[in-house]
């Protein structure tokens, strides 16, 4: 008969960590409860937290219903030098045990979060994707659409104007007077929309009111007539003032002369042309302030339903686009496509459809917005036939539009 000597303990530190090829449970130690001392159930983590190879015994009864068979002599003499040889072994690292040779708890880590929480209202930017150089748009940034205010577009508005200020002006050598009109719809109206016209621009309107109605429309109004001398004289501009104030409201009274031709024309022509002068030149930050300035006047006049709405946020569209303002772009074109919807059909509405949303799928995707609306209407309108993918983009075809003729304002139809 052969007799073993006794099993000598082994202390917690002496211990070996597991290989990564130990992962299996044969070829980890286990010792009875008899024989575990009590410390060993309390033994300290390792750098990495508790280890996974070593556990209590009385986790893993023996398949036969009793306790496992201790190793012998020799296998403990294998594992001593397989320990001694680890050079991560916690019993002979000098870096991670202390004097005594126990091992220290290691500090606990706060997990703290990644990214600040998006407040409410804004959108997180994917930051995968790419930033143009010149955007508005950080990576990692809050995106925050603007909204946009306009009147219902079932609903004609009630409108007010006010000559608000007079001043004198000089263009080419030449001094004139200046009107300011603010334009508004009755009660709250959050952005209202201010022009200037001279003298000559309400002359204008006036001449062609008595062309088509009888003068009887505008009741006991009086225009203020030329003067040759004196023109910048205080009392003449407070005059004036006053009765273009009267002359303007006048005209909100009646529909058949607030929806005129010449007057649209009064009220949006001059601001146009200029805008499209600076769309032909691609000076486009020159023609933005003038085409937002033209959709709140046409919008308060004709409501979003109205094609020559539509025609002046997709022109503002796409210069905000190709300056890169992204965010302002996004919301302008949710007002437009708003627009669009309710043109649906209309000959010039279709023509501007597909370069539109193609415009707006890339600036949602670049905002990191759902753009799958977007996609949609066009994957229809490629199953319908449509050439997606030859139709010029929007800025090109408004290009297209104006570089070939002179600029102007197109009549109300």
């Amino acid at each position: 008969m052969i007799i073993f000597p006794p099993k000598k303990m082994m202390t917690p530190s002496e211990i070996p960590p597991p290989t990564p090829s130990s992962a299996s449970l044969s070829d980890v130690s286990l010792t009875t409860d008899e024989a575990q001392p009590a410390d060993a159930q309390a033994a300290p983590s390792g750098p990495s937290g508790p280890s996974e190879g070593v556990l209590p015994a009385a986790s893993f009864p023996h398949p036969s219903g009793s306790a496992c068979n201790q190793p012998s002599a020799e296998d403990e003499e294998e594992e001593e030098e397989e320990a001694g040889s680890d050079p991560t072994s916690p019993a002979d690292s000098s870096d991670t045990t202390t004097s005594n040779g126990v091992e220290p708890t290691p500090p606990v880590l706060k997990d703290e979060p990644l990214l600040d929480p998006v407040p409410r209202g804004f959108v997180r930017r994917r930051s995968s994707v790419s930033l143009e150089e010149g955007s508005d748009v950080k990576a990692n940034e809050p995106v925050h659409i603007p909204v946009i205010p306009h009147g219902d577009p079932r609903v004609r508005s009630k409108l007010k104007f006010e000559v608000i200020t007079a001043r004198v002006s000089e263009t080419a050598g030449k001094k004139h007077v200046s009107y300011t009109i603010m334009i508004k719809r009755l009660g709250n109206d959050a952005h209202p929309a201010c022009i200037e016209r001279r003298y000559s621009d309400f002359c204008y309107v006036y001449e062609s009111i008595l062309r088509n109605f009888h003068p009887s429309i505008l009741g006991d109004f009086m225009f203020p007539k030329k003067v040759l001398i004196g023109n910048f004289k205080a009392e003449v501009i407070t005059e004036r003032t006053e009765a273009f104030h009267k002359f303007l409201n006048l005209i909100s009274s009646c529909d058949n002369l607030l929806y005129s031709d010449y007057f649209y024309s009064f009220v949006s022509s001059e601001e146009h042309n200029e805008a499209v002068s600076h769309i032909k030149l691609s000076r486009y930050e020159e023609a933005i302030p003038l085409l937002e300035n033209i959709f709140y006047v046409r919008e308060k006049l004709l409501t979003l339903s109205s094609i020559h709405v539509l025609q002046c946020l997709c022109e503002l569209v796409a210069t905000l686009h190709a300056v890169k303002r992204h965010r302002e772009t996004m919301a302008y074109a949710m007002v437009t496509a708003k627009s669009l919807e309710l043109l649906r059909g209309h000959s010039e509405a279709e023509y501007m459809r597909v370069p539109f949303l193609k415009l707006v799928s890339e600036t949602s995707g670049f905002l990191g917005l759902d753009k799958k609306s977007y996609d949609k209407q066009l994957a229809e309108l490629r199953y319908q036939g449509v050439k997606i993918d030859s139709v010029m983009p929007l800025l090109e075809l408004i290009r297209e539009r104006y570089i070939h003729r002179a600029s102007h304002t197109a009549k109300l139809s």
